[in-house]
């Protein structure tokens, strides 16, 4: 890359949240005033119409003095969150696009880290950089091997989901290679709650990618409650967002079975979403103000389809989906308590082995 090139894109959408952009939009110019390579940047936002002090918020800090490039874009109207994540990503000038959040808490020197892995990889097609799951900063998506900060490359997507399983769930993980993105392979998982899943997979099945496993941010989650009531605030939908939106991750999971070669991973991915797939139910049925016989129907096609073959999936999933939530918020609490066994035995058994692994060697 010339020396004045835009390597890296920050690409930021949002709606009717000018608190939370004025906050972070604040904390990444600080960060990028100490950044002797902050010319190499772009920041951008893609405002989706909204109806607050988000214009004035942009206004603002286009007229600040900085080195790197400040990039905007208003939509007429809310073409929709997904629609949003792609005009952001189609409007950045980077070689790559770091598509982050409006509220999620930057760690000190993650942009420079960051910049300096892109640079030294330029040809990979996507990267997830790994980010803390909670404040306590206890728990990471890529659990850190032997403390590792480090990062791989996978020249595989077999490679890529050893080493990530969904950890790229989470969309602020993703980065993109700019030019291998169009809008008419985009447009095709747009409407799925987490297109970006689609669009890494697609790029890390055909190019080399880029794992950061040194934490770049803390993912901020407003909790079941919140997120319950932020529900009725999204898209048309035809049934509850977040069962759609857990159906939309199963097909995914279908979906890139044919980019698997790996049984292992194929096992590990199917226990994974098996397991999640008890818990969006649960939640759902628990949190959902009416029996909605329409996202029963659409949950069954996909989760047949996903998990014929397994006996836990007839005998406890398909009953708490179907019978009324107050059976589903009588069992959880027992759920709860088998799941806690089961890893208790679990962990006795996995230190048992280690003992005997020592004393054999």
């Amino acid at each position: 890359m010339k020396k004045d090139d835009i390597l890296l894109t920050i690409a930021i959408p949002t709606f009717n949240r000018s608190k939370f952009l004025n906050d972070q939009l604040y904390n990444i110019h600080k960060l990028l005033g100490d950044y002797k390579f902050s010319k190499n940047i772009e920041l951008l936002v893609s405002d989706n119409c909204s109806n607050d002090y988000t214009s004035e918020v942009i206004d603002k800090f286009s007229l600040l003095d900085r080195e790197y490039k400040f990039t905007s874009n208003e939509n007429n109207t809310n073409v929709g969150l997904d629609k949003n994540y792609m005009i952001a990503c189609l409007k950045s000038s980077g070689r790559f696009v770091w598509t982050f959040s409006d509220d999620d808490k930057l760690e000190d020197g993650a942009i420079e880290y960051l910049c300096t892995a892109l640079s030294n990889n330029l040809k990979i097609g996507c990267g997830m950089v790994n980010y803390f799951i909670t404040k306590k900063k206890d728990i990471t998506a890529i659990p850190n091997p032997l403390g590792s900060e480090g990062y791989v490359v996978a020249n595989n997507f077999d490679s890529f989901i050893r080493e990530v399983l969904v950890g790229f769930g989470n969309g602020p993980s993703c980065i993109y290679r700019r030019s291998l993105l169009s809008e008419y392979a985009m447009k095709k998982s747009v409407g799925s709650a987490y297109p970006h899943l689609w669009w890494m997979a697609d790029l890390a099945s055909s190019y080399p990618s880029l794992v950061i496993r040194r934490p770049m941010y803390t993912y901020i989650h407003p909790g079941v409650a919140e997120t319950r009531r932020n529900s009725s605030k999204r898209e048309d939908y035809p049934f509850d967002y977040y069962l759609y939106a857990h159906l939309s991750v199963l097909k995914f999971n279908l979906y890139i079975n044919k980019f698997l070669s790996s049984k292992k991973n194929k096992i590990k991915l199917y226990r994974l979403f098996s397991d999640e797939n008890i818990n969006q139910i649960i939640f759902h049925k628990i949190t959902v103000e009416k029996y909605d016989i329409t996202a029963i129907v659409a949950a069954l096609k996909v989760m047949i389809r996903r998990f014929y073959f397994s006996p836990t999936f007839w005998i406890v999933h398909i009953p708490i989906l179907i019978l009324p939530s107050s059976v589903a918020k009588f069992l959880e609490p027992y759920r709860w308590k088998y799941l806690e066994l089961r890893s208790s035995i679990l962990t006795y058994v996995k230190n048992f082995y280690n003992a005997l692994w020592k004393i054999w060697q």
